[in-house]
């Protein structure tokens, strides 16, 4: 009988979106606090001038410049430490790994299932935040789509990073260690280097 093997798993994919269903579903009612905001904030200086869409774009840069990049490091490493999390017990590898899917599959579906865990909460923003911004009259396109692919690549990032140290490390409390030196092993390593070129360099300041 001809059978044939998938790269992905619907079944797979659903079970792990349902298993840690209060991770993404308490995520995406914080992410909802944000619009709500948002528009309180329309409606209480709806008519002036300053409200507009580019105070709206303004907010959504900010936004992106210096709350997603904190909020995405640590949310990317909390999904792979749900979806990875197999990978550190005999049993559970040897259940995974006994299941009529490819090692690819399991790859592509685990990473498919923590990317979708990440981006719901983010649906929901910005689905909110469009219709805030619509019913004020301050929708800005071009601000939107610069957010939507900014979050996505960013996500991406992260969670590629987090699926690294995942497969890297062999223990659970190890992988967020690994996750985090990867990131700000630049800044370490550009500090001590300063550092020692201030010692050793004649005009070298810390700045």
């Amino acid at each position: 009988m001809w059978s044939r093997t998938w790269c992905f798993n619907k079944t797979l994919l659903r079970k792990n979106l349902t298993r840690f269903w209060p991770l993404w579903v308490m995520a995406s009612f914080l992410a909802a606090l944000p619009p709500i905001m948002m528009a309180v904030e329309l409606m209480r200086y709806r008519g002036t001038t300053s409200m507009n869409a580019l105070y709206v774009t303004e907010g959504y840069y900010s936004v992106l410049t210096y709350l997603i990049p904190p909020v995405l490091l640590v949310y990317a490493v909390v999904c792979a430490m749900a979806v990875w999390n197999y990978l550190y017990g005999a049993r559970s590898v040897s259940m995974m790994h006994a299941m009529p899917i490819r090692r690819e599959g399991l790859l592509a579906t685990g990473f498919l299932s923590g990317m979708a865990m990440m981006l719901i909460p983010y649906g929901v923003t910005g689905v909110l935040c469009v219709l805030v911004s619509l019913v004020t009259g301050a929708f800005s396109l071009e601000a939107l789509l610069v957010t939507v692919l900014a979050v996505l690549g960013e996500s991406f990032f992260y969670f590629a990073t987090a699926t690294f140290a995942a497969f890297l490390t062999g223990n659970l409390f190890a992988m967020p260690a690994i996750y985090l030196v990867l990131h700000f092993l630049e800044v370490i390593l550009d500090s001590l280097f300063s550092m020692l070129a201030q010692g050793f360099l004649t005009g070298v300041a810390g700045s």
